[in-house]
């Protein structure tokens, strides 16, 4: 099973795990959390904390496309972020914490 944990920093899942991160610690295995170094359909489950928040919105949806193409059918892709104005308008949704998944 491939378990991505994108944007960990210093957070170690276990060896069972992929962790991708810009930061620089001994568990990192690659810097680029835009473009995965996985086939299409090949990851079971991308796990993404605080890292939307990080981009612009116009960006956000080429990252999610990107994210979600790696996964296998049945694998899922799970999201928390924080919605700001720099995310969404204000009139479309509260602002807070968002938890989501994508089942592909």
């Amino acid at each position: 099973m491939l378990k991505i944990n994108l944007g960990c920093g210093w957070r170690d899942f276990g060896e069972d795990w992929v962790h991708i991160d810009g930061g620089d610690y001994d568990h990192i295995e690659s810097k680029d959390i835009c473009n995965l170094p996985y086939e299409d359909d090949s990851v079971d489950l991308i796990y993404a904390s605080h890292v939307i928040e990080y981009f612009d919105r116009d960006e956000v949806q080429v990252l999610l496309n990107n994210w979600q193409s790696k996964l296998k059918k049945g694998g899922i892709l799970s999201t928390r972020f924080f919605l700001d104005e720099r995310t969404v308008s204000r009139r479309s949704v509260q602002f807070g914490f968002v938890l989501g998944s994508i089942v592909r």
